[in-house]
C-alpha cells in the first residue's frame, strides 16, 4: 500500500470512494446538500485542509482529509472491498 498527498485531480476519486461506503453511506446529492461539492473540496485543499490517498498498485482504495486550522479529521473512507486490511489505520 502506498499513501500520497491528494491533488486537485483526485477530487472525483475522493467522491467515488466516499459514495461507495456502506457504513455512513451518502449519495452525491446528499453530500451536495451539506455543501460538499467538488468545488468546495478544491477550495478546502487550497486553504487549510490536506488529503491523503491510499493506493494498492495504482488503484485508489481509500482517503483521509484533515483540517489543520480545526485540527480535526474531516473524513476517512475506504472502499468496501478494501475494508479490514489496515487501510484506515495507515491513513490515520
Amino acid at each position: 500500500m502506498h499513501i500520497r498527498v491528494a491533488q486537485r485531480d483526485d477530487i472525483e476519486t475522493l467522491f467515488d470512494i466516499r459514495t461507495s461506503v456502506v457504513e455512513n453511506h451518502q449519495s452525491r446529492e446528499e453530500i451536495a446538500a451539506l455543501g460538499i461539492t467538488p468545488a468546495s473540496v478544491a477550495a478546502m485543499l487550497e486553504t487549510d485542509c490536506c488529503a491523503w490517498v491510499a493506493e494498492r498498485g495504482d488503484r485508489p482504495i481509500g482517503f483521509a482529509i484533515a483540517n489543520a486550522t480545526e485540527q480535526t479529521i474531516v473524513g476517512l473512507f475506504v472502499l468496501p472491498e478494501a475494508e479490514g486490511q489496515g487501510t484506515g489505520r495507515v491513513l490515520m
